[in-house]
Order: C-alpha cells, then sequence, then structure tokens
C-alpha cells in the first residue's frame, strides 16, 4: 500500500514537470490528498503545491518557453528574423 501511495505522488510530479496528462496528475493528487500519509510519504503541502500549480497555470508558461528554447535551437536564423520582424 505504501508504494503504491508514493506511486500516485511519483506520477503527478513526472506528468505535471514534462506538461503531461495534467488532468490525469490532479486526479492522482487529489487521491493523493484524500489518503492516510506517514512522515514516510512527500509531504501533503508539495502535493497541494503541485496542485495549485496544475489549476493556476503555472504549468502551461514552463511549457511555451520549453516550446520556445526547442524552436530556437531547430532554427536559429529564422527565429532570429521572427524577432526582428522579418
Amino acid at each position: 500500500m505504501r508504494q503504491t501511495v508514493k506511486v500516485l505522488f511519483a506520477k503527478a510530479d513526472v506528468y505535471i514537470k514534462t506538461g503531461r496528462n495534467l488532468n490525469v496528475a490532479k486526479d492522482l493528487l487529489k487521491r493523493y490528498l484524500s489518503l492516510a500519509l506517514t512522515p514516510e510519504d512527500p509531504p501533503r503541502s508539495q502535493a497541494e503545491k503541485l496542485l495549485k500549480q496544475v489549476q493556476g497555470g503555472l504549468v502551461f508558461l514552463g511549457e511555451a518557453l520549453r516550446f520556445s528554447a526547442q524552436a530556437l535551437r531547430a532554427n536559429p536564423v529564422r527565429s532570429l528574423l521572427t524577432g526582428l520582424g522579418w
């Protein structure tokens, strides 16, 4: 059972950090917060913080920055010209 609790948190954390399956991550965190946690488990405050990120849209800013960095690496000349308004 303890392993399952840790897996819920870990999966949600990975989903949020990668910007994927955010609805699933939100459900996993809600389930995690509804369980009786022990001191061995990740803190409830950390799960609440992640849940606020998903609900507040902070994740989308990170996703936008990652996307911009990928575009810049993929084609720096085009990115420069776009930035200059050409």
